[in-house]
């Protein structure tokens, strides 16, 4: 008897400690006890839910009286059907009550049947939303349109902003179906979707072509990538050198570069296209420096010739595979060598097992010649010529073809005359 009554204590303890709702159901015990909460008829024994994942159980014998309590829902369904249809102050009455329980859907049914009862009824229409204008009530949605505004996706907007949404979230629209039509493609991928996507020249598109760079199908991201040309900004320039160096797909490389140097034009900035240019000839970044004459490659404009011509052969620095020296010219050994880097490489004196003084040990560096076949690559596609790693030849032949151009652009003296 002890231990139930202790399990009543607690399931007391829980009720208050996590006090019930105003709907929940109170169960009366003999002993004088009230738990309140969902109660669940079990036959011989009740179980009262206090709160999800806190219940007990007690045995029917052990209940004085349980009041089942009815739920807001379910009174206001009994008051309505009391109520007379053409009571329009019942009525108003009810919407208030169901407004203070929170039931908003049933507080608006009621003051419409008022308005519909009593047209002028000014509690109901204000309680709607409704507005006097002129003499005449008119409803939210009457309001808003006199003011210009339009519904679009449950929301009130200015014409043109909605419109505007509209034609944005028709574009997303389509941008995503051709994204998705072409990721679930099999075997030859689909052109028109892939035409579509690269020709979008909206700017309201950019974030989410930005975003579709991440896709993992190439021929996505390429056709983002040329799309980015037509709609991108100065940010945009970033991101498409970051891919230009990153990306293992040649496609994707060359649509970046164009794209890259489209949006460059357009903006006046060249900065990012100085960077490649740089790159080039950057100690210690083979890769990248590739990269970089591929892409000034891809971008075709033959005033870059002169830079990919220095940047066909440069000279890189490597460490020396001789063995160190010291000032006198004496070979350091091995040991005394990774015992100076154990501590750091402080300049300091030595003595090698032969008694000589030692100075400070230091990587010694070389430089050889390193040639970049993308670099070679590009002025062939550009020029049609190929002199192979001959910078000089390259060089002659280019300084020919501007004196050619110079030739051609220059006005003739018969051009003149005619004039």
């Amino acid at each position: 008897m002890r231990y139930k009554f202790c399990l009543y204590l607690l399931a007391l303890s829980c009720a208050l400690a996590f006090p019930a709702s105003a709907e929940a159901d109170i169960v009366i015990l003999k002993n004088g006890g009230r738990i309140e909460g969902t109660v669940i008829d079990r036959g011989d024994s009740v179980e009262v839910v206090i709160r999800p994942g806190v219940s007990t159980t007690i045995p029917r014998k052990d209940i004085e009286k349980i009041i089942i309590q009815t739920s807001p829902a379910q009174m206001y369904r009994d008051r309505a059907r009391q109520l007379a249809a053409d009571d329009a102050l019942g009525h108003y009455h009810l919407g208030l009550w169901c407004k203070d329980q929170g039931l908003t859907r049933e507080a608006e049914k009621e003051f419409k049947k008022v308005i519909k009862i009593h047209p002028g009824h000014e509690g109901a229409r204000k309680e709607l939303g409704h507005e006097k204008v002129d003499g005449k009530w008119l409803t939210k949605e009457e309001i808003m349109l006199k003011k210009g505004f339009v519904k679009y996706k449950n929301r009130w907007l200015p014409k043109e902003e909605a419109e505007k949404k509209r034609k944005l979230d028709e574009l997303i629209k389509g941008i995503r179906g051709s994204i998705k039509e072409i990721e679930k493609a099999k075997g030859d991928p689909p052109l028109n979707a892939i035409e579509k996507l690269s020709k979008i020249t909206d700017p309201a598109a950019l974030n989410v072509l930005t975003k579709s760079l991440r896709s993992k199908n190439v021929h996505v991201r390429a056709a983002v990538a040329a799309s980015l040309g037509f709609v991108g900004n100065r940010k945009t320039k970033k991101t498409l050198l970051s891919i230009i160096f990153k990306d293992k797909d040649g496609g994707v490389r060359a649509a970046c570069a164009k794209s890259l140097f489209m949006i460059a034009r357009k903006t006046g900035d060249a900065k990012e296209i100085k960077k490649l240019i740089e790159m080039m000839f950057k100690q210690g970044y083979p890769v990248k420096r590739k990269a970089a004459a591929e892409a000034l490659g891809n971008i075709g404009d033959r005033q870059f010739i002169t830079y990919l011509i220095r940047a066909l052969v440069i000279e890189i620095q490597v460490k020396s595979k001789e063995e160190d020296m010291d000032p006198f010219g004496v070979p350091v050994t091995p040991e005394e060598k990774d015992r100076v880097r154990a501590r750091g490489w402080r300049p300091r004196k030595l003595t090698n097992p032969g008694g000589v003084s030692v100075g400070p040990l230091k990587d010694k560096t070389k430089t050889k010649p390193w040639e970049n076949p993308k670099a070679l690559e590009a002025l062939k596609k550009m020029t049609g010529q190929d002199f192979g790693y001959d910078q000089k030849k390259w060089q002659e032949w280019h300084l020919k073809d501007l004196e050619k151009q110079a030739d051609e652009e220059e006005p003739k003296p018969e051009d003149d005359e005619k004039k």
